[in-house]
């Protein structure tokens, strides 16, 4: 199988070819996935990127996406984590439910703030880490769809039919397990 990972920084996946636009070390080459990969056409099984996409801006994500496409084989997966800004957004509409009331209180300890509200965990998740676009699971699906593939399906993290995609995230050593749920949101697209 060939296995492509973009924006792999210091989490290299085992048998995959890990790519980012800035080496992080000998198992880690360069790929600036807004340019046309040096890839050639439907070569690829799957493709992963996690908590990659909202680096880069929503034209620059097209161009991404339609270049995953062009490299996967028919029927080729292209998993996607990212955060989800509906969920992130939620945070503004009170009352708050347990689960973001914890969510909260773990990006505060994690960042060591002394106090944390929805609105300036909202800022600091927009404009923080060098993001520039933050999808919805809407707008990540009419990207995608956009973008070629054929079917987007919604998956749970760490859940995939695909055995290459099971547990491919690695986001949750960063930030732990129920923060990383709480955040992010994954999709598979078919090619």
């Amino acid at each position: 199988m060939r296995k492509l990972h973009f924006g792999a920084s210091n989490k290299p996946l085992p048998g995959w070819l890990n790519t980012d636009i800035e080496l992080h070390g000998p198992d880690t080459l360069y790929l600036d996935c807004t340019e046309t990969f040096p890839i050639g056409s439907d070569t690829l099984d799957f493709a992963f990127c996690e908590h990659f996409i909202e680096h880069i801006d929503r034209e620059a994500g097209l161009a991404c996406m339609r270049e995953t496409l062009r490299c996967l084989k028919p029927g080729g997966v292209f998993r996607v984590a990212t955060p989800d800004l509906a969920r992130i957004a939620g945070l503004l509409a009170p009352p708050l439910q347990p689960e973001q009331t914890r969510y909260l209180e773990q990006f505060r300890s994690l960042f060591g703030l002394e106090s944390l509200t929805p609105c300036r965990a909202l800022n600091l998740l927009m404009y923080s880490w060098g993001h520039r676009f933050l999808y919805t699971r809407e707008e990540l699906v009419d990207a995608l769809s956009t973008a070629g593939f054929s079917r987007v399906e919604s998956v749970e993290v760490g859940q995939s039919r695909h055995e290459a995609l099971r547990g491919v995230e690695r986001h949750q050593e960063f930030c732990g397990d129920e923060m990383n749920r709480f955040e992010t949101m994954v999709v598979e697209a078919i090619k």
